[in-house]
C-alpha cells in the first residue's frame, strides 16, 4: 500500500514538475510574444513613418520635378529667344554690310557723275532703257535716239551722255543730256584717195593730192565738210556730236567724185 502511493506521490511530483516546466514554457513563449508584438508594434510605427518620410520625399520630389520642367521650359525660351537674337543680329549685319555696299556704289557714282560722265551704278542700264524707251516715244517725228533702246546698245548712251547731278534732302536727281539723232545731223565719214590720171601736155600720170583727207557727208547727202585730220582727232575725242564712220572710201579725181 505504502508502494503504491509512494508511486502515486513520485507520479503526482512528476506532472508537478512537468506543470511547473509547461507554465514557465507558456510564461517563456508569452513573453517572447510580447515581445515580438512590442516589435511588430515598433516595426509597424517604423514602417508607418518612413512611409511617411517616403511620401513627403516623393512630394519634394514631385515638387522638384515640377520645378526642373519649369526650369527646363525658362531654358529653352531662353535659348529661342538668344537663338532669334542671334538670327536679328546676323540679319542686321548683313542688312548693314548691303548698305554699306550700297552707300559706297553711290560715292562711286556720284565720283564718276561729277566728271559729267553718266554712272550705271546710279542709273543701271536696264532703267536707262526703260526711260529711254519713254523718251523715244515724246521725241518729234523729225528727230529720234543715237541707237536703239536695247541693252545691247546702252554702252552708246553711257558714252556720249552729259550729266549734271543736285540732290534734295531725300533724293538724288540727273539732269541727262543726250545728242539727238537727226536728217541733217548724222554724218557719214568717208576717207579721199586720190587716183592718178594722165596728163597729155605731160605725157605722163600725175596723181593730184586733195587739202583734206576726210570728209563728212550728211545723211541727207545734201550737206558736205572736209575734214582735216585734227578735226577727225578731235571728233573722236568727242568734241564733235558722235558720227557714224564707215569703211567706204571715196577716191577723189579733178573731175569727179566716184564711191
Amino acid at each position: 500500500m505504502s508502494a503504491k502511493l509512494q508511486t502515486l506521490h513520485q507520479v503526482v511530483e512528476g506532472i508537478k514538475i512537468q506543470q511547473s516546466a509547461i507554465t514557465h514554457s507558456l510564461e517563456h513563449q508569452l513573453t517572447y510574444m510580447k515581445e515580438l508584438d512590442e516589435n511588430v508594434r515598433q516595426n509597424t510605427r517604423d514602417v508607418t513613418l518612413l512611409a511617411r518620410i517616403l511620401k513627403l520625399q516623393v512630394t519634394d520630389i514631385i515638387k522638384l520635378n515640377g520645378t526642373v520642367k519649369e526650369l527646363e521650359t525658362k531654358l529653352i525660351s531662353c535659348l529661342e529667344l538668344m537663338a532669334n537674337a542671334s538670327q536679328t543680329v546676323r540679319e542686321l549685319e548683313f542688312f548693314c554690310l548691303q548698305l554699306e555696299q550700297e552707300f559706297i556704289k553711290i560715292l562711286q557714282g556720284l565720283d564718276v557723275t561729277s566728271t559729267g560722265k553718266l554712272s550705271a551704278e546710279l542709273l543701271p542700264p536696264h532703267n536707262l532703257s526703260q526711260i529711254l524707251q519713254q523718251v523715244a516715244l515724246r521725241l518729234p517725228t523729225d528727230v529720234s535716239l543715237l541707237a536703239r533702246t536695247s541693252m545691247e546698245d546702252m554702252f552708246i548712251y553711257f558714252e556720249v551722255a552729259k550729266v549734271q547731278t543736285y540732290t534734295t534732302s531725300s533724293k538724288i536727281r540727273l539732269v541727262i543730256r543726250l545728242p539727238l539723232r537727226g536728217t541733217n545731223r548724222v554724218v557719214n565719214l568717208y576717207r579721199t584717195k586720190p587716183l592718178t590720171i594722165y596728163e597729155p601736155l605731160l605725157k605722163r600720170h600725175v596723181q593730184i593730192l586733195p587739202e583734206t583727207l576726210y570728209m563728212a557727208v550728211s545723211e541727207s547727202r545734201q550737206y558736205y565738210s572736209l575734214l582735216t585730220r585734227e578735226d577727225l582727232h578731235n571728233c573722236q575725242q568727242g568734241l564733235f556730236s558722235p558720227v557714224s564712220q564707215k569703211d567706204s572710201v571715196m577716191f577723189w579725181s579733178p573731175t569727179f567724185w566716184k564711191t
